[in-house]
């Protein structure tokens, strides 16, 4: 049987125009998928559990707005479960703050309610609060406070950033008595638990 060369060249081009069908229809599947991604922002979480940074959970700046007991979170450089893979953990009863970075492997919470990057002001007064971890300039004023009474165990802590660590903490204080603080306008943040009440004089 005699088979004509114009037909091996409609077969060819049917199969190229298939072919590239195909990849036009998985191309734009893909971007589809990429664009829905980008869009995803992660600006709220909440729950018990581990989460990896950068696949469940954006890196950035997260607050809690309201206060939790027994709040515990860790930022996480791996899944040892080793203290090694800690860099830094906090268990607290009052509102807090913490940056997470993009070096980060993974951040672990409970107890602690809804994380959010909603970083606008929790305070009614920016110069009368009560504890917390706030911003300065946005929560709280700069300025110098004074404790409204006595408080034992009163734990508070002029802060250069939110990352949890040592190296944020410019200057802090653990005291039984009426402590007064001198907050500047170059600190990021101001700490306080079982201190009660501030009011700037």
């Amino acid at each position: 049987m005699k088979v004509h060369k114009r037909f091996y060249v409609a077969v060819l081009v049917s199969l190229f125009i298939t072919a590239i069908s195909i990849f036009s229809s998985n191309e734009a599947l893909a971007m589809a998928q990429t664009q829905t991604f980008s869009k995803i922002t992660y600006r709220h979480f909440s729950g018990t559990g581990t989460f990896i940074v950068g696949k469940d959970i954006r890196p950035g700046t997260y607050r809690t707005r309201v206060a939790s007991r027994y709040c515990y979170y860790a930022r996480l450089r791996g899944f040892s479960d080793t203290v090694d893979d800690i860099i830094t953990n906090e268990i607290t009863d009052v509102s807090t703050i913490v940056t997470i970075s993009a070096r980060d492997r993974g951040f672990q919470t409970s107890n602690c309610g809804t994380w959010t990057q909603d970083l606008s002001a929790i305070t009614k007064s920016k110069t009368t609060f009560a504890d917390g971890t706030y911003i300065v300039g946005t929560d709280i004023k700069p300025g110098t406070y004074r404790m409204r009474k006595s408080s034992s165990d009163c734990y508070y802590a002029r802060l250069r950033g939110f990352s949890g660590t040592i190296d944020d903490i410019i200057a802090n204080d653990i005291t039984s008595g009426r402590a007064i603080i001198t907050i500047s306008a170059r600190d990021k943040g101001f700490y306080s638990e079982r201190c009660g009440t501030w009011t700037r004089v």
